[in-house]
């Protein structure tokens, strides 16, 4: 009902009008509820250089991220692949050649409590490492320190198995702890990074620390097109010769 000094009084019949909900910022995919609302990223990038020796390199990536009131949810995969040769080589021999998938997973079961419970997947595959290939899986619980618009700022603790299968072929219960951090800086930038320490439950010297930094900036002028350059490495203090204890993998991509 509403009342109007020169029109008097209107009574509009409920339900006489629909009211459409809008569509969320990401449809599902193929037209289904599954991924509603998601972020999703395909990155593609391509390098090379000529001197002294020639390399020339590629990488690819996607990335998913969803959340609600109940979970928060973020699908990583990247490859890494390169070539090179010197002035005493006539072909290029590979030099990169690696890769992984990472699925995490927050239960956020506590309503309004900064506290969470967390699970994470992962595999790793690396030509030119002592394992080859591996496949870890932990979980524990978290603590949100930072969670606004503009910071979230995770801390993590728990425990998993890791199975490395190559030169080296072994299972083992690892002690996790580690951090993410993300960073909307402004319209159309974001940075994010994450580190995290395992140890091996038997030799608690025997560990590894897995970093990961990413800087995103949008194109303005092309909906849906970024710039991103990222860092990924990996330090594990006991490896089998001549595997170099520290190997990082950069990128920069659209």
């Amino acid at each position: 009902v509403v009342e109007h000094a020169d029109f008097g009084r209107m009574e509009i019949p409920a339900g006489a009008y629909e009211i459409e909900q809008p569509e969320p910022i990401n449809p599902g995919l193929f037209g289904t509820r599954f991924m509603r609302g998601w972020e999703r990223s395909i990155e593609f990038g391509f390098n090379g250089s000529s001197g002294n020796s020639d390399r020339i390199g590629m990488n690819a990536g996607l990335r998913l991220f969803g959340e609600d009131d109940t979970y928060r949810a973020r699908f990583r995969g990247q490859y890494f692949f390169a070539k090179q040769r010197d002035v005493t080589q006539t072909e290029k021999a590979k030099t990169t050649n690696n890769g992984f998938v990472d699925y995490r997973h927050d239960f956020l079961i506590f309503g309004e409590s900064p506290v969470y419970l967390w699970g994470n997947v992962r595999y790793d595959y690396d030509e030119f490492q002592d394992f080859q290939n591996r496949f870890t899986g932990q979980a524990g619980a978290g603590y949100e320190i930072f969670n606004n618009d503009t910071i979230v700022w995770l801390w993590n603790l728990g425990a998993g198995v890791n199975y490395q299968g190559g030169q080296v072929d072994d299972v083992i219960g690892e002690f996790v702890t580690g951090m993410d951090f993300a960073w909307n800086i402004m319209e159309g930038q974001a940075l994010k990074a994450d580190t995290y320490y395992y140890a091996d439950f038997q030799r608690w010297s025997d560990y590894r620390i897995l970093s990961n930094l990413y800087y995103e900036i949008s194109l303005g002028w092309v909906t849906g097109l970024a710039l991103n350059a990222g860092l990924k490495n990996e330090y594990r203090n006991e490896v089998l010769p001549p595997v170099p204890p520290n190997v990082r993998n950069e990128n920069n991509n659209l």
